[in-house]
């Protein structure tokens, strides 16, 4: 930031004051600097309360992220894959836990009916189809259901669906995922710069950065116009913000870094995403297992089936 505001500065003296910034010496031109970046510092906290305040009229953050995802829908997919690796690993124990509990109750049946020479072809894929549909069914309930909390044993003991019990550690995953990818400053700023949003962030930056200098120039605010002319005067104020336009993208990593620190804006959505209530919280992954739930399930009872018919097949021998 430093590095940008010494460039405006050269740039506007240059061209407001050439003869006198040549000869100044650098020790008043490092003073100048540093009491620059102490005023545009102390203007960034007013500058994002006043664009938080019109943020509905600047920022359309829904349509800027569908625009992100729709863009590039491996983000999306990345996403719902990094937030539900825990209850995708959780539906494959859970499936092969219950699957070997029942597994003994049909060996058990195997067993009582061994002597009938078709009954294993019969009862073993069958066996494999409820066993197959029954284990998902319940895994992907355990992961969702119940919705809000049930505390026994004093609080110690909770039971609740998996990934509901996981919000404030989803929340922060999420929320770091969402602005890696999706909203964060840079990305704001791209969309900004096309969006209709622009002219008024524009004329929000003008007024503080204007609002800024008349500080900087402390006293003399009133003198200064009058030496200069007000219109070399506003004139100058202009350059200053042209050269703060054109400077800034040149420092866009900082800038941006500099920017998600100010905004906190991955905090932020921590903390509103851990306190949402459960049935609004569930809701941003069940939709993701509801659409392809049934192929879950099916998948499993077919797996059964064949792994009924093999079985059928080696005890038969």
């Amino acid at each position: 930031m430093a590095q940008c505001q010494a460039n405006v500065n050269e740039k506007v003296a240059a061209k407001h004051i050439p003869k006198l910034w040549a000869v100044l010496p650098q020790s008043v031109k490092e003073e100048m600097l540093r009491k620059a970046m102490e005023a545009t510092q102390a203007s960034f906290e007013p500058m994002r309360q006043d664009i938080r305040g019109n943020i509905e009229s600047i920022l359309n953050v829904k349509e800027m992220a569908v625009t992100r995802m729709v863009a590039h829908p491996e983000l999306l997919i990345h996403m719902f894959k990094q937030v539900g690796r825990k209850e995708f690993s959780f539906i494959m124990r859970c499936g092969a836990q219950m699957g070997l509990a029942l597994g003994f109750a049909q060996t058990g049946l195997w067993a009582a009916t061994r002597g009938c020479s078709w009954c294993s072809w019969v009862l073993l894929p069958v066996s494999g189809l409820i066993i197959g549909n029954l284990t998902n069914w319940v895994a992907i309930k355990m992961i969702f259901s119940p919705v809000h909390p049930h505390r026994f044993c004093g609080g110690r003991v909770n039971f609740q669906g998996v990934f509901l019990k996981r919000q404030p550690e989803v929340a922060k995953e999420l929320a770091r995922l969402i602005t890696d990818t999706v909203v964060n400053a840079e990305r704001m700023l791209e969309y900004l710069v096309a969006s209709p949003g622009y002219e008024k962030a524009l004329d929000i930056f003008n007024k503080h950065i204007a609002s800024t200098l008349d500080d900087l120039a402390g006293f003399a605010r009133e003198l200064i116009p009058v030496a200069m002319g007000k219109d070399q005067w506003t004139e100058l104020k202009k350059d200053v913000v042209q050269a703060l336009l054109e400077e800034l993208p040149q420092h866009s990593d900082l800038f941006s870094r500099f920017a998600d620190q100010v905004l906190q804006i991955e905090n932020t959505l921590a903390v509103r995403l851990a306190k949402l209530p459960p049935d609004e919280f569930e809701q941003m992954l069940h939709p993701v297992f509801q659409e392809d739930e049934w192929l879950l399930i099916l998948l499993g009872g077919v797996l059964g089936v064949i792994v009924g018919l093999f079985q059928a097949a080696v005890l038969g021998q």
